[in-house]
């Protein structure tokens, strides 16, 4: 790695096995190197949290890097990730990778009241529990994100936190696509969302997203399932080619459902 007074470092191609990055203060950190750069600056950990921001890291910047978090037991109980997003913080990632082998938490926590980050171009793929968590009043925009092959949920949203999600692309999940519950909010916009195992989109427990102009398919069980006293907003979305009903209302909730294409789902539209 390598310095500068401006509060900016730059990390050439290698693999930093074991850094704890835990960052307070605002600073700019880049990946250097030839094509591909995201691929060759691997910043790794076996223990801890690989990247933490936390309250005093005001706007600061990472990308063009993967970030890993490879514990030696993936079962052991912790509250460790690979990116960690707490109150106050509005950091910008860009441009990396992601992937966690932990079966206990999520590949990225984003938690607390001003977390607020912002996440363009970022992948988030074969981690062996959630993907993104977003939860506790936080917020944050997440634009242009790709989010597969995740053990659970693509993106769980929960408590009162209120992301903005757009066009990213959530696919081939080995549970749901996105999950909010737990008076979990959010506004969704223009994402394709499709081949997950589960629903492509699931509500219950209060949670009330806004999902508009999305494309939610090809899911394995159903498009949208909504329960368990469920809300939500579902605006101009195209649901298609689910295996089950494109959208699954139940117990006790109660969506608008305005404007949307249902259509070539193989055991029915609405139910």
């Amino acid at each position: 790695m390598e310095g500068d007074h401006n509060g900016i470092i730059f990390v050439h191609p290698g693999i930093y096995t074991d850094e704890w990055i835990f960052i307070d203060f605002p600073v700019t950190i880049i990946g250097t190197g030839p094509d591909k750069i995201s691929s060759k600056v691997v910043v790794e950990n076996t223990c801890e949290t690989t990247v933490v921001f936390t309250e005093g890291c005001g706007e600061s910047y990472i990308g063009y890097m993967t970030v890993w978090f490879l514990p030696e037991d993936p079962n052991a109980p912790h509250h460790r990730y690979c990116l960690e997003i707490g109150s106050n913080c509005s950091p910008t990632i860009d441009h990396c990778m992601v992937r966690s082998t932990s079966t206990v938490g999520s590949a990225v926590s984003c938690a607390g009241e001003g977390a607020n980050p912002t996440f363009t171009h970022v992948t988030i793929s074969d981690c062996e529990n959630v993907g993104l968590y977003i939860a506790d009043l936080a917020e944050g925009l997440f634009e242009d994100c790709e989010i597969h092959n995740n053990a659970l949920a693509g993106i769980w949203v929960k408590n009162y936190a209120k992301p903005i999600i757009r066009r990213c692309h959530i696919h081939d999940g080995r549970d749901v696509g996105v999950f909010t519950f737990d008076n979990g909010y959010g506004y969704f916009e223009k994402c394709d969302i499709h081949h997950n195992r589960i629903a492509g989109f699931e509500v219950k427990a209060g949670a009330n997203p806004t999902v508009v102009r999305c494309s939610i398919h090809h899911g394995q069980t159903g498009g949208i399932y909504i329960h368990a006293r469920g809300r939500g907003q579902f605006l101009e979305n195209k649901i298609h080619s689910n295996q089950f009903a494109g959208l699954w209302v139940t117990s006790n909730s109660d969506p608008t459902i305005r404007c949307n294409e249902i259509y070539n789902g193989h055991q029915g539209g609405v139910y």
